[in-house]
């Protein structure tokens, strides 16, 4: 379901030992908490992600249930990967647990899909772009420097050694509508000009005249890890919400992939923000 979480990596994990645990015949929560010698409500709470279990916990559970070592030990990177998220400050004015875990999901994941019909997704924003949405929003003045600062800080994740892939789904309407005036949108697309060069982001835009797809119904992004299961982050004015559940994330990361029939291939897209620049500085 779709809802604000605490640490929603934590209960994507605790469903991967759920997953464990009933593949072996008969082992219900309880059997297993004997097994263990540990009390039932532990297990319901690693497995719901309301707590994550530590290394040598989470290593006898896998263990009892005769995991092979090579998934033993994936399934204990997801782990730790939770354990990260769950040990976020959440002591930053203006930036609640939500955003943190956003901002970790971005840091560790090896891809992200996101779908923004209406706006310029926050990867890609420019800090003059992003301020001009903070204002709008009537986010409080003495907040707006810093989450600016935050958000454009977001895109070091596209570089680096390790850089993650990053398809942008944009609505074509966003190239022609002057949030914060002509001059914010002319710095906006020249910056997506220059993004789409880099070899790890996919621009690719959504025709006005496709009618309808998928990003109608929401903006979103799917993330994908190296080794953790599949999320996707919902997010609104006041706050962000994650979906793990592993049917609805399958449903998510299927509208994404139809949309690939009706966007612009990454070379058109191009072309398109240039002409629309072009326009705008002719």
């Amino acid at each position: 379901m779709a809802r604000a979480l605490l640490n929603p990596m934590a209960q994507a994990a605790g469903a991967e030992l759920a997953r464990h645990r009933r593949a072996v015949p008969k082992m219900s929560q309880r059997r297993l908490a004997e097994l263990l010698d540990l009390p039932q409500t532990a297990i319901a709470r690693w497995e719901k992600g309301t707590r994550v279990p530590s290394a040598k916990d989470a290593n006898a559970y896998l263990t009892v249930l005769g995991v092979p070592a090579e998934e033993r030990d994936r399934v204990l990177r997801v782990l730790d990967d939770a354990q990260s998220a769950s040990q976020l400050s959440t002591g930053i004015p203006g930036v609640d647990k939500e955003i943190h875990s956003l901002l970790h999901y971005e840091r560790t994941a090896g891809r992200i899909v996101d779908v923004s019909p209406l706006m310029v997704p926050g990867l890609l924003q420019t800090g003059d772009y992003a301020r001009a949405i903070m204002t709008a929003a009537e986010v409080p003045t003495s907040e707006i420097d810093y989450r600016v600062k935050l958000r454009v800080g977001r895109a070091e994740v596209l570089q680096g050694a390790r850089p993650v892939q990053l398809t942008a789904i944009i609505g074509e309407g966003v190239l022609r509508q002057p949030i914060g005036g002509y001059e914010v949108l002319r710095g906006q697309l020249r910056h997506l000009v220059n993004l789409a060069r880099w070899d790890n982001v996919s621009i690719r835009i959504i025709p006005a005249d496709s009618g309808w797809t998928p990003a109608n119904e929401a903006k979103f992004q799917l993330f994908e890890f190296p080794v953790a299961v599949p999320l996707v982050a919902l997010d609104s004015l006041l706050s962000v919400m994650f979906v793990v559940d592993a049917a609805q994330v399958a449903g998510y990361a299927r509208a994404a992939a139809s949309l690939s029939a009706t966007v612009l291939s990454e070379r058109e897209s191009l072309r398109l923000i240039r002409q629309r620049l072009s326009e705008m500085e002719g």
